[in-house]
């Protein structure tokens, strides 16, 4: 699918450094900051791990490399950090005492799964103590301690298997996309609280369990983040888009793009995957481009986009 060029709209929205959404609109002070940050990062990595292998009946070993799809949103996560720690600040909660412990399994850092995390832990820090760690990239956790929290939280089931050790009653898995019930409800027995991130997912969830212990919690929103900007039509045309790593299952190149073309307008498309994705906190740009947003997926529950 073509790209398209951000237009030269002013924007005014909560940000660390407007504009600063790539490597070279990073000011001095952060880019020498990002190489110490991105070193030490590079060094735990090297320190706990190295990637291995067979071939030809030998076992072969090979360090992750800089340049490597993992360290590829390196730069993105870094600026997110500083959105995030920037947050925290202003908001100031002060932690209390004895708060129970929960860790959030999350897909890959700077995605999804993970901004909602790092949001939970920052506005509920004051009554839990809360880590959030991923299963995916440079930074992923080789796996979970099975004694040190209180609870143990994935989004979707695809990662229930790492709570393995963990009580039952400590584990909370969910749904977030539409699948066959035979799919999802073996694994719906490996926790004993169960979430839907839609109610039509809840509905089906209770169909399909023979307990209570099955919750609503729908995607939330940064109000201060993602608000509008661009009046709708504030342009000459009219201009649909698209967010969303590229899958089939989004139906971007079977259904959204033909019908953009066959509006006969131009469309704006942002399908970076985690690797090559904007930075979180610089996200609400690609939306202000848009004067209207299409979903045409056939699984999401309720698409973050």
């Amino acid at each position: 699918m073509k790209g398209n060029k951000m237009s030269k709209v002013k924007y005014t929205a909560f940000n660390i450094e407007p504009g600063m959404s790539s490597w070279f609109d990073m000011p001095e002070d952060y880019k020498e900051e990002y190489y110490s940050w991105e070193k030490n990062m590079v060094e735990k990595k090297k320190n706990k791990e190295q990637m291995t292998w067979q071939l030809d009946g030998r076992t072969k070993k090979k360090k992750r490399s800089m340049n490597s799809d993992f360290m590829g949103n390196s730069v993105s996560n870094f600026i997110d950090s500083k959105y995030f720690e920037k947050r925290r600040k202003e908001l100031a909660i002060t932690p209390g005492p004895k708060r129970p412990k929960i860790v959030f399994i999350s897909d890959v850092s700077g995605w999804a799964w993970w901004n909602k995390s790092k949001y939970l832990q920052m506005y509920l820090s004051d009554e839990f103590d809360i880590d959030v760690v991923c299963v995916i990239g440079h930074d992923a956790k080789s796996g979970i301690n099975p004694g040190k929290y209180d609870l143990y939280f994935t989004y979707g089931y695809s990662y229930v298997a790492w709570m393995n050790g963990v009580d039952l009653s400590k584990r909370i898995t969910g749904v977030t996309a539409h699948r066959a019930r035979r799919v999802i409800q073996p694994y719906m027995r490996m926790a004993d609280n169960i979430h839907a991130n839609s109610l039509l997912l809840l509905a089906e969830l209770k169909k399909m369990l023979n307990h209570d212990r099955i919750y609503y919690i729908p995607n939330g929103v940064d109000e201060e983040l993602f608000v509008p900007i661009k009046p709708i039509g504030a342009g000459d045309v009219l201009i649909p888009g698209h967010v969303g790593k590229d899958c089939p299952q989004k139906n971007q190149t079977s259904i959204i793009q033909p019908a953009i073309d066959k509006a006969g307008v131009e469309g704006f498309y942002n399908l970076n995957d985690f690797r090559t994705r904007v930075p979180y906190c610089e996200m609400y740009k690609q939306y202000q481009e848009m004067d209207v947003f299409i979903v045409a997926s056939i699984e999401d529950g309720t698409p973050n986009g």
